[in-house]
């Protein structure tokens, strides 16, 4: 399970979009993602309630199935931003995590790192995931010298 985590409005559910070739999920520049999202594939797009491992329905969780042939192979999780108004998202993301295979972090180059951001990844780092850091929005920096 590939899931994708970072603060609200750091582009996540639009990194998704282009990683799935298409807009699937909601973006927005406010907190737009309220559930976890457990990307699958299906033959057809559908929703439907997301089924844990012992029977469970989890709540605050769907399983979206996509025809992208590619989520054959693996899930792909968008999750609610960390850092958001609303404190239950970053307690939902924070009960996926452990249950990931590897974490796409992503940060907005328009403010890299924030202290909150070090202060969540040092969390990640506690459950020992592998972490690959997704800087977005580069395409937004003005000029060459804040590219570098």
């Amino acid at each position: 399970m590939v899931t994708v985590v970072g603060e609200f409005n750091a582009g996540k559910s639009t990194f998704v979009n282009a990683l799935l070739g298409e807009r699937y999920v909601q973006e927005g520049i406010l907190p737009t993602t309220a559930q976890v999202c457990i990307l699958k594939y299906g033959p057809q797009q559908k929703k439907g309630p997301h089924i844990d491992f012992d029977g469970e329905e989890l709540q605050d969780a769907i399983d979206v199935h996509l025809p992208v042939p590619w989520l054959e192979k693996i899930s792909l999780v968008d999750t609610p931003g960390t850092n958001a108004v609303v404190l239950q998202h970053e307690k939902i993301t924070q009960r996926i995590i452990p249950r990931a295979d590897i974490i796409l972090f992503v940060t907005s180059s328009d403010r890299p790192f924030t202290e909150s951001e070090r202060v969540f990844l040092e969390k990640i780092s506690s459950w020992h995931k592998k972490v690959v850091i997704v800087v977005n929005k580069i395409d937004l920096l003005n000029s060459e010298k804040d590219k570098n």
